[in-house]
């Protein structure tokens, strides 16, 4: 099987699998964030470029993967739902976060969360496209 089927495959997939990848995704950062400490870089600036490096990075892929679910459902406006999906998520993150021990919240993060998340959307809109199978069904292309 060729790489352009194979890619149409990976973006028409079924909503189940969708959601389901969204919904992993945000158990992962459900699950680091219950982490009461985290490994720590030997320098400050260090560990604070890596910390928020790996925040934007989080919630750039649960704002493309949001993307990918909701295009599924035809949803208008996708990106944007995405980003507020987001940045709601980053929000209840970070109340999750003042709940366990040895963390805290911090409205830095969810600035960098909603950076990242801006920044994955990007990206993917403005990548190149992704071949689609051509069937009618709504297929997903970076650029549409």
């Amino acid at each position: 099987m060729g790489g352009r089927n194979r890619w149409s495959r990976i973006v028409n997939a079924p909503a189940a699998v969708r959601w389901g990848m969204t919904l992993l995704w945000m158990g992962v950062i459900f699950f680091l964030s219950s982490q009461p400490h985290l490994p720590r870089a030997p320098e400050l600036w260090l560990d604070t470029l890596l910390k928020k490096t790996a925040h934007g990075l989080e919630y750039a892929i649960l704002a493309v993967l949001t993307r990918w679910t909701l295009r599924g459902h035809g949803v208008a406006h996708a990106d944007r739902w995405a980003w507020g999906w987001a940045v709601l998520y980053a929000l209840t993150d970070e109340a999750h976060q003042a709940l366990v021990p040895g963390r805290h919240p911090s409205g830095w993060d969810v600035l960098v969360d909603g950076l990242g998340a801006a920044i994955g959307l990007w990206l993917v809109k403005e990548g190149p496209e992704i071949p689609s199978d051509g069937d009618g069904s709504g297929a997903y292309t970076a650029n549409s």
